[in-house]
Order: C-alpha cells, then structure tokens, then sequence
C-alpha cells in the first residue's frame, strides 16, 4: 500500500525512455527509435503513450522566447496494465514535414515522451533532434554563404502552420562595406518546390551622409522574392539568382 502510494506520487513510478536511432533528420525523411517503458515497484494501469515534437525559439521581431508544440504522434492509445520491473519496447517513427521551420541558431527541436499512468503522475522524458534543411531552403541557404554571407541570427514569427523563418546575414565578401545586414524571410508552408517571402536590406553610408542616411531611412530597400526550384538547382545558381535578385532592387538604393 505504501509503495502504490509513493508511486501515485511519481516515487518509484513507472518510467519511459526514446531512444532514436539518430539525433537529426532531413526534411521529409523518418527518424526511427524505440520506446521504452519501464515498470516501477507497484503495478500500474496505463491509459496510453504518446510523443510531442516541441519547438523552441526566439521571436524574430521581439526576440521573446517562445516555445511550443508542433505535433503529437500516437504511439499507442490503448490501456494495458505494466507489471513491477517489466520492460516494454515500443516502435516509433515520425516522418519530418517540409513546412516546418529548419533548425538553426535559435530553432530548435525536442521529442516529450508522454506515458499517461491512471491515478499517477505521469512520466516524460525529452530528446532533442535537429531537423536539418532539404530542397529550396537548403541551396538557397548554400547560395548564401556562396556569396560570403554569414548568418548572425534567427528567428520565427506566427505560429503552427503559418511560420515565417527569418534569417540575418552579414556580408563578409560580395557588399561587404555596402551593407550592414541582409534580411530574408521565408514562407515556410511554401518552401517544398520554391522559396518565397520578403527581404530587407540595410546598406553603408560613408562619410558625413552616412547619419543623415540612416535617420530618414536612405540606406534602407525591401521587397518581395519568389526563387523557383530550378533558380536554386545548385549552389552555384542559386548564388547568382540571389545576386541578381539584389542587383534588380539596389539600383536606385544608394550604397
């Protein structure tokens, strides 16, 4: 009775462990693991086991932490009694969406597993996973560091189904001296066949223009971008159309 008590309590509970069979996964591509639960001193009823993908990142305007969860996968949802010191193994797998946002400077992921213990507090356990980037958003990004841009920060903006991912970049070769920073947005729910969003460019002034410059926004452009799968083919392409994006809409911009 004591034991059952103590259990009720989380004390010599039932636990849970997921262990994956790797700690990153690409866009569209199935991470697989296994589910393991453990029984505690005392029989318990289990009413059902699941795990929550959770987010963590910065906001990209307010750069407030947030965190949330993007999804739950049922592992399984029926009741089964676990006896005192008995391991059960689960399979799991989860198929990465392309409309997520990717991994990266303040975005990052986590699994919760979740076993829901009847008149008990239920146990957890977190691994984390890194969703790394495929197709539109990785050769734009390749095309990015092509041109010598580093990534100094990140961030999301919106929620669920509706993220935008924005990116700051600091020119370290191609506008270094011509641009403080490059900002690009992008719609992640739209990013399995093409790239599309806004950007925001903040240039250099030099000399004794430079402060005037900035106080009535001279330096500033933005604008709108689509880049179709076959513009960011390769890292090479997708360098050029950038920069070609950029030529088309810093021409009246003084840098």
């Amino acid at each position: 009775m004591f034991k059952t008590l103590l259990a009720s309590l989380g004390i010599g509970s039932a636990r849970i462990d997921l262990v994956l069979d790797r700690d990153e996964v690409i866009m569209g591509e199935k991470v697989t693991g296994q589910l393991y639960v453990y029984g505690g001193n005392v029989e318990q009823e289990i009413e059902g086991l699941s795990v929550d993908l959770r987010l963590i990142s910065h906001h990209a305007k307010t750069a407030q932490e947030m965190e949330e969860t993007v999804c739950t996968i049922e592992v399984t949802d029926e009741e089964f009694t676990l006896r005192p010191g008995v391991e059960m193994k689960f399979p799991f797998s989860f198929v990465c969406p392309y409309t997520l946002p990717i991994s990266s400077i303040n975005t990052k992921y986590y699994f919760v597993s979740n076993l829901e213990i009847d008149n008990g507090i239920d146990a957890k356990d977190r691994d984390f996973i890194k969703i790394k980037p495929a197709g539109p958003i990785e050769q734009f990004l390749e095309g990015m560091y092509e041109l010598g841009m580093e990534l100094k920060w990140e961030g999301l903006s919106g929620k669920e189904d509706e993220y935008l991912q924005m990116f700051q970049f600091r020119p370290t070769d191609w506008l270094k001296g011509q641009a403080d920073e490059i900002i690009f947005w992008y719609d992640t729910v739209k990013s399995k066949k093409e790239l599309r969003g806004f950007f925001e460019f903040d240039g250099q002034f030099a000399g004794e223009g430079g402060d005037l410059a900035d106080f009535f926004n001279l330096d500033e452009s933005s604008g709108s971008f689509v880049f179709t799968q076959e513009q960011l083919a390769t890292r090479k392409s997708a360098a050029e159309t950038i920069r070609a994006h950029l030529k088309r809409h810093l021409k009246g911009l003084q840098v």
